[in-house]
């Protein structure tokens, strides 16, 4: 399975890319830039903050579940700030912790129960795609 450091480099990615292209000074564009990366390499390494505990790695940290309810945090949080949803940092997180969720599916897991439980709440079944694109780590 990818290492918490290819999986924040895939949200780093996923954090440029969702970036808005501003139009403002430089400094105002770096700025925002680094925030948007930056947390969305902090949220695709996220789920692996159970790896202190590893009776509970791969279960629902790294489920569609827990994706959505980050989601609905973020549009609420946001809501909440600035008075209105903003959809672009909703997108960065729901992409960003999705992300992490498909690399670790598409790795080589030696260790049983084999996969993650992508689809909690409703299965408690481990997942894998068993097509080891990414190296065990």
């Amino acid at each position: 399975m990818p290492s918490p450091i290819g999986h924040g480099l895939a949200g780093l990615a996923l954090g440029l890319a969702i970036e808005p292209v501003l139009s403002e000074t430089a400094t105002t564009t770096v700025r925002r830039l680094s925030t948007f990366a930056l947390t969305g390499a902090l949220v695709a390494a996220l789920p692996d903050a159970d790896l202190l505990y590893s009776e509970i790695h791969r279960g629902m940290s790294h489920s569609i579940g827990l994706t959505a309810l980050l989601m609905i945090i973020t549009g609420a949080v946001t809501g909440w700030v600035t008075g209105r949803v903003q959809w672009r940092w909703v997108i960065l997180v729901g992409a960003a912790h999705a992300s992490h969720i498909l690399m670790d599916w598409l790795g080589t897991d030696r260790y049983p129960p084999t996969g993650l439980e992508a689809l909690w709440p409703f299965s408690r079944e481990f997942y894998i795609s068993g097509w080891d694109v990414f190296p065990p780590t």
